[in-house]
């Protein structure tokens, strides 16, 4: 199962970058295909995944496009769940981590617990 992912240059788009990153953090297949983000030729590049326009922009094995980052990383997720395992640790110590340095480590913490911030959940 192999991913095509649509980026510019990772050295001058962070958000090719973020797409890139996804795939290479978790080991997941893919297909790096570089379009012309700064050459003009962007539109011509992506002529077969419209309606997507932006960069990145991931073709599923199965032919879906998907144009908007946390869609790419809610379906990667959902399709390899177990992708990254070995770095979940590291992930929610680093969110803590950032809250302790903005001065709420509680709010951090509760954060991770529950991301929809809804209150009325007992934590």
């Amino acid at each position: 199962m192999t991913y095509d992912l649509y980026i510019g240059d990772r050295s001058f788009s962070s958000w090719s970058l973020r797409g890139w990153l996804m795939f290479e953090k978790f080991g997941i297949p893919v297909r790096t295909h570089m379009v012309g983000l700064y050459s003009g030729t962007l539109l011509a590049d992506l002529g077969d995944l419209a309606p997507a326009r932006l960069v990145p922009v991931m073709r599923t094995p199965d032919g879906i496009v998907i144009g908007e980052t946390m869609a790419m990383a809610e379906t990667l997720a959902e399709r390899h769940p177990d992708a990254g395992e070995e770095h979940r640790r590291e992930v929610v110590a680093q969110v803590v981590d950032l809250g302790t340095e903005e001065g709420d480590p509680v709010g951090a913490a509760e954060r991770i617990e529950d991301p929809a911030g809804d209150e009325d959940r007992a934590l």
